[in-house]
């Protein structure tokens, strides 16, 4: 009789401190989740996912772990508002707004190191703001997020064979040049889509060579990119051409004047209207 006694006055304190999930909403689920990523806590973060999503949810603690300065900043300036909550049955549909430091901006302004650093200060990051729509489920009593892993894993990997093969066939360098000035290089050529998407951002690495050919310094470009003042860089269009320049400071002195540029990223219109 005492050890019940003890069993229930001990249920009772969990659920009168909060330290249980038993008979949470779905607003309420979706909140702890939030804030269980927004402190880099994959471990807590995982056990508010559907059964269905949990075998396809690879950020380990491992990863957390690596980046875990990065993305402790990254959260840091990651606020978000629940906007509205309908239920229906055994489901339910959540809409967050999400203010967040934007990574393309960041890149593009080659911002990443600083911010990396925690050396940018508040009015110095760009910022974005956008909504997403949270589908939570009913599993057993409780209410789990539902992010549909699978499918987004399925699409992830379709994709990325889609763009290397693109960024293969589809995206032409040609007409190189080199030049120099009193204090630097200038890199110019031309970069051409011979396929059929619209093409909003293309990140290149360009491999200084020495005079055997293997690379000894590297610099890394955005030849297009929606975020560029200048309009003729913000998009390449199918059969487009666009002039690139870019300038090389402090070059190595072995660097024999030549060059090895390979494109490491792009981004399709199609994706940026999707975000």
């Amino acid at each position: 009789m005492e050890y019940r006694k003890y069993i229930y006055l001990v249920t009772v304190f969990l659920i009168l401190c909060g330290c249980t999930d038993i008979n949470l909403g779905p607003e309420q689920v979706l909140l702890k989740y939030l804030n269980a990523v927004d402190n880099n806590n994959h471990r807590e973060a995982h056990g508010y996912l559907s059964s269905k999503d949990k075998p396809f949810d690879t950020f380990t603690d491992e990863i957390a772990e690596e980046r875990n300065k990065f993305i402790s900043l990254l959260y840091n300036k990651t606020a978000f508002k629940i906007e509205s909550v309908n239920v229906t049955g055994n489901t339910a549909t959540i809409k967050v707004k999400f203010t967040s430091p934007d990574l393309l901006k960041i890149t593009e302004n080659k911002l990443y190191v600083a911010f990396s650093e925690g050396k940018l200060k508040d009015k110095d990051i760009p910022m974005k703001t956008g909504s997403v729509v949270y589908s939570l489920i009913m599993e057993g009593n409780e209410w789990k997020v539902f992010l549909d892993l699978k499918s987004q894993r399925e699409k992830e990997k379709a994709q990325k064979i889609e763009k290397a093969s693109y960024i293969k066939d589809k995206i032409k360098i040609e007409n190189i040049n080199i030049f120099e000035s009193s204090s630097h290089f200038i890199i110019e050529g031309e970069i051409k889509n011979i396929g059929n998407h619209n093409v909003v951002h293309i990140e290149t690495l360009i491999y200084l060579l020495d005079k055997k050919g293997l690379p000894i310094d590297e610099e890394v470009d955005y030849p297009i990119s929606e975020f560029s003042s200048d309009p003729s860089k913000k998009s390449l269009k199918p059969n487009y051409i666009r002039k690139f320049r870019t300038q090389i400071y402090n070059a190595p002195s072995e660097w024999a004047k030549k060059v090895d540029i390979k494109i490491i990223n792009i981004f399709f219109q199609n994706e940026v209207d999707v975000q």
